[in-house]
């Protein structure tokens, strides 16, 4: 996991939402829809269309060991939201080729169930 883009997104999540003292957002280990606010959020893109209104922030991050080098990082709101969204597009084709298999598995169980029942 991204733990510095999960932290930004919960940072900024956190200052989005009145109760987060309340309700801190676990983003590192939690996943599901629990960890969204569906009253900041009610539809699915609306957490997009909020992030896409924010400013882009860029983080200087210093090394403290020699063979490592230190480096700028860009937290850019459109190009993460074009990632989420990517992923998001994946799964749902992963999904509907898992659906296809459950769906020919089913069948199959069927026959063999209709078959036996014949026998």
């Amino acid at each position: 996991r991204d733990k510095v883009l999960s932290d930004m997104a919960s940072a900024w999540n956190d200052a989005m939402h009145e109760t987060a003292m309340e309700r801190p957002i676990k983003l590192l280990t939690y996943h599901g829809l629990g960890a969204i606010d569906t009253d900041l959020y009610p539809t699915w893109e609306s957490f997009f269309e909020k992030l896409l209104e924010e400013p882009g922030v860029t983080y200087e991050i210093e090394s403290t060991r020699a063979h490592v080098p230190s480096y700028t990082l860009d937290i850019v709101p459109a190009s993460l939201c074009s990632r989420i969204i990517s992923v998001r597009e994946q799964i749902a084709r992963e999904f509907v080729q898992d659906l296809d298999v459950i769906a020919e598995a089913s069948l199959q169980a069927m026959d063999t169930y209709w078959k036996k029942v014949k026998e």
